[in-house]
């Protein structure tokens, strides 16, 4: 996810707090204004301080301002069992291995983001886009030169002193 995806993520729970707000002084005029969105923001600050599963247990706020600070997010031995699935040998092997240490994770989309999720012809357009520029460099690929039979291309520049074969 890009700085800018994230920022606007920032700026549509802002815009979708104010809807809520007006849409709830509608429903409720004698709480009013103030008093929605005082919940709304009661509602935001106890998602951002509420540990979550899917952060082995820890709360976003936490992650956010390690990631700010370039700390990593350590997995608590109480949930490193979360890291290692059943059906995965590769898994199975690390967990025996019992190794010291910490265990750190990363938490991303998926490689879903929420505009896929509401532009999906964007999010279409914008892989067919990608995909056409690789098959492109691909094709231009096979085409530019041959490998000789070390595996380098006769392109290479093999004849500077950089790339001396010695």
């Amino acid at each position: 996810m890009c700085d800018q995806e994230c920022a606007l993520y920032g700026e549509l729970v802002r815009h979708l707090r104010d809807h809520c707000v007006e849409r709830i002084a509608e429903l409720d005029p004698i709480g009013g204004e103030a008093a929605a969105k005082a919940w709304a923001d009661k509602v935001i600050c106890d998602w951002f301080s509420a540990p979550q599963d899917d952060l082995h247990g820890d709360a976003p706020r936490a992650v956010i301002w390690r990631e700010q600070k370039g700390e990593p997010n350590i997995v608590p031995k109480d949930h490193e069992h979360e890291l290692f699935f059943d059906d995965c040998p590769v898994c199975q092997a690390m967990q025996e291995l019992d190794l010291e240490g910490e265990w750190h994770w990363h938490y991303d989309d998926g490689g879903f983001p929420l505009i896929a999720e509401y532009d999906p012809e964007g999010w279409d357009a914008r892989w067919a886009e990608d995909d056409a520029a690789f098959k492109k460099w691909q094709a231009e690929q096979e085409g530019s030169s041959e490998v000789n039979g070390d595996g380098i291309s006769p392109d290479f520049p093999i004849d500077s002193p950089d790339f001396s074969r010695n």
